[in-house]
C-alpha cells in the first residue's frame, strides 16, 4: 500500500501529496528529493505518501491496483517522479489514473531526471497537468500551496502547462482561465525550478522509502550525496 507520513505543521487548506516513483527495474535505494520536498510539505501542513515501485523489494503492483491505492489515500495532488527508464512507466500510470473520473480530479505533476533533461518533449507529450523540470524542494510545495488556494498555479517558477491542459488546470484551480505567460509554441513556460537554500530545508524524509528492506538487499551500504549534478 502507501507509505504515508501526517503532517507536522498546521494549514486551513491543507491536504494530501501522493509522490508516484515507478522505478520498476531500477538499483535498489532511495532518491534525494522526494524526501526533500515531503520534508517541506509536512512542515507546511500537508500529509505525504509514496508509492514506490522496485523489483529489488518485490513491491511491483499492478495498474489496477495503483488505482486502489491511490484512490484510499485519496491525495490532491500526484506528483510523479522519474529518471529516463522509468519515464514511460510514469507516463502510463498517469494516463491510467485520469483515466478514473475521481482521480482525474487530482491535479497529476511530472519532475525529476528526465523531465529536467528534456523538458520540452515531456510537455508535448501533454500526458501530466503540469511539468516541473529543475530543482522543486521549494518550488513544488509552493504549487502545492496555490493550488490549495485556488490560486492561479500558471506564474509560478517551474510551472510549465501544455496549451491542452489550460482548460483542465483552471477548473481545477476554480478559475476561469490561466493569466501565465504563453510562448510562441503556444504553452505556458515558466523555465525551470530555482535551486533551493538547502540549509532551509526542515528535514527530509527517507521514512516514506522502505528502509529496512533496502539495506538488507545492499548488504547495509548506504550511498551518501555530498552535491547535486552529474
Amino acid at each position: 500500500g502507501v507509505r504515508y507520513l501526517n503532517p507536522v505543521g498546521r494549514r486551513e487548506n491543507g491536504g494530501r501529496v501522493l509522490f508516484i516513483q515507478p522505478a520498476i527495474g531500477g538499483p535498489a535505494g532511495v532518491t534525494d528529493g522526494i524526501p526533500s520536498m515531503s520534508g517541506v510539505l509536512r512542515y507546511r501542513g500537508y500529509g505525504t505518501g509514496l508509492i514506490h515501485m522496485s523489483k529489488k523489494k518485490g513491491n511491483v503492483p499492478s495498474d489496477e491496483e495503483i488505482v486502489a491505492m491511490v484512490r484510499e489515500y485519496n491525495p490532491d495532488v500526484i506528483g510523479y517522479s522519474a529518471l529516463t527508464m522509468e519515464y514511460e512507466d510514469a507516463r502510463r500510470i498517469s494516463r491510467r489514473l485520469q483515466a478514473e473520473g475521481d482521480l482525474a480530479r487530482k491535479l497529476h505533476v511530472v519532475g525529476g531526471v528526465h523531465t529536467t533533461m528534456v523538458p520540452d518533449e515531456v510537455l508535448n507529450h501533454g500526458d501530466f497537468d503540469v511539468v516541473m523540470p529543475g530543482e522543486a524542494d521549494d518550488n513544488f510545495p509552493n504549487l502545492v500551496d496555490a493550488y490549495m488556494d485556488g490560486r492561479d498555479v500558471s506564474r509560478l517558477i517551474g510551472v510549465n502547462i501544455h496549451k491542452d491542459r489550460f482548460g483542465r488546470v483552471a477548473s481545477l484551480t476554480g478559475r476561469g482561465s490561466l493569466d501565465g505567460k504563453v510562448d510562441e509554441s503556444g504553452n505556458i513556460k515558466n523555465g525551470l525550478g530555482l535551486f533551493p537554500d538547502v540549509a532551509r530545508i526542515p528535514w527530509r524524509d527517507y521514512e516514506l522509502f522502505d528502509v529496512e528492506t533496502f539495506l538488507k538487499v545492499k548488504s547495509g551500504f548506504w550511498g551518501m550525496l555530498t552535491g547535486r549534478g552529474c
